[in-house]
């Protein structure tokens, strides 16, 4: 594959002759690979977005598959490999961080293109999901984004909270983690904060974020059967008990997942221009 006149273009080679063909007439950087089941696929730029191809034997079909992606000056890096069940992966940059270049992963699996959350930021990774939402649905979506910053942590988890004892932890395995690197801590470095940032983005390329926070401590030990995730030994400081003891609806009354939607709902009225939206 290479960029010719007519824009990017697939050249192949049977037994006695060289033939080329047309994919997209715009685009640059680019990254193909042929799978077991011998289908071709390719991952390339267009003007501004992730675009990907595939030869279904007879002709290539080309879509958008990451709009608006931010791409730096020149021809920057794109990978592409096929997994052994034929789905295609692309390693690319682009400015989703917010000015500043970083790598993006995007995948398909039996279910539809993904976005994983590669961001440095909860902002980051709520604007990722909720664009790709967008993408897929032409509809406006919304997507947030949660994280746990813990003093004696420097802040962390943070954005790695439903990661931090590995990829695929459990919430036990998480909480028993944070738990392991707090024992004999003073009680000041054992605050914390949940923090969510919830974000709408529009079909027009309109996005907005709001931050919501909730303020407590790290309990010793958990406590309580509710909630999921780091509710058991968050201790809120709203309600005097950690939100693993309080009913769902106590704790949205307080939560900064509940503050952060609340705030959430008033952008929306704006950007809608004032409907009611319930």
């Amino acid at each position: 594959s290479y960029y010719g006149t007519n824009g990017l273009t697939h050249a192949y080679r049977d037994v006695s002759t060289w033939y080329t063909e047309t994919i997209d007439p715009i685009g640059h950087g680019q990254s193909m690979d042929l799978d077991e089941a011998g289908t071709l696929h390719i991952g390339y730029y267009g003007a501004d977005d992730l675009r990907y191809g595939f030869w279904d034997g007879s002709s290539w079909h080309t879509m958008v598959i990451y709009p608006d992606i931010g791409l730096p000056a020149g021809s920057p890096g794109i990978t592409l490999a096929a997994d052994d069940h034929g789905y295609p992966h692309i390693a690319c940059y682009s400015s989703y961080q917010g000015g500043s270049f970083g790598l993006l992963h995007v995948y398909q699996d039996a279910s539809g293109w993904h976005v994983e959350e590669t961001g440095v930021t909860l902002e980051d990774n709520a604007l990722i999901k909720a664009r790709a939402a967008v993408e897929l649905t032409g509809l406006p979506a919304v997507a947030d984004d949660t994280g746990l910053f813990v003093r004696a942590l420097g802040g962390g988890p943070g954005v790695y909270s439903s990661r931090f004892a590995g990829d695929d932890a459990t919430y036990s395995q998480n909480v028993c983690k944070l738990l392991s690197r707090l024992v004999g801590e003073d009680p000041a470095l054992r605050r914390a904060s949940f923090r969510t940032v919830a974000a709408i983005v529009l079909p027009g390329g309109v996005e907005r974020t709001v931050i919501g926070e909730a303020h407590g401590v790290i309990s010793d030990a958990p406590s309580g059967m509710n909630g999921f995730g780091y509710d058991p030994v968050f201790l809120s400081d709203d309600l005097g008990k950690t939100y693993a003891e309080v009913s769902e609806d106590e704790k949205d009354g307080v939560s900064h997942r509940g503050r952060a939607l609340r705030a959430l709902i008033a952008v929306i009225r704006d950007l809608l221009g004032g409907t009611d939206t319930g």
